[in-house]
């Protein structure tokens, strides 16, 4: 399994939001290469009680979306939502999401669609290059942001509540190795 997807260590140490954007893009790079090397045939197959690796990357993609759409809108769409009075770090916002899935809160609106793939390789790619492309846009934008406005505004998470942007980075950036993490370590 890839330890640059998983990393937490180098999770922890995410300052700023150039920081975070790099990490988003390795991890991508990272997640991308891995899943390139699954056979077409278990890229689409769902092992028991789990998603496929494309229904992680589905989910993946629908998760990151909102977020790059929402960081794509003026400062002033963010001002009804309060401004942040206080910035969890990396772990503690790993931890509370960790404790309330623990608690049974699933993906909601963010399951992926069990769609019946044909399972072949183009398939797989297509998929995968729409991974990587959402995930680029999202971290362009993340780099268009002031440093201050990361910590001074919130949005709303649809489990964690409202959290500033910078935490809400975060998550994201732990999202994306917590799901491939799991797809990685049941083909090891």
């Amino acid at each position: 399994m890839s330890q640059s997807v998983t990393n937490e260590a180098a999770n922890e140490s995410l300052e700023t939001g150039s920081d975070i954007a790099n990490r988003i893009d390795n991890i991508v790079a990272s997640i991308a290469r891995e899943f390139k090397s699954i056979p077409s045939d278990e890229f689409f197959r769902s092992p028991a009680n789990a998603w496929s690796p494309a229904l992680n990357l589905k989910h993946l993609n629908k998760a990151a979306l909102p977020l790059s759409l929402g960081l794509a809108l003026p400062k002033v769409s963010f001002l009804p939502m309060g401004k942040s009075d206080k910035q969890r770090s990396y772990k503690e916002v790993r931890d509370l999401y960790l404790e309330i899935i623990k608690k049974g809160a699933g993906a909601g609106v963010f399951t992926p669609l069990r769609t019946g793939e044909d399972g072949s390789e183009e398939k797989k790619l297509d998929l995968i290059k729409k991974f990587e492309k959402t995930h680029s846009t999202l971290t362009d934008r993340i780099r268009a942001w002031e440093e201050a406005d990361l910590l001074r505004y919130r949005m709303p998470h649809p489990i964690l509540g409202m959290l500033s942007v910078r935490e809400m980075l975060f998550f994201a950036t732990y999202h994306l190795g917590h799901h491939a993490g799991k797809v990685l370590k049941r083909r090891a």
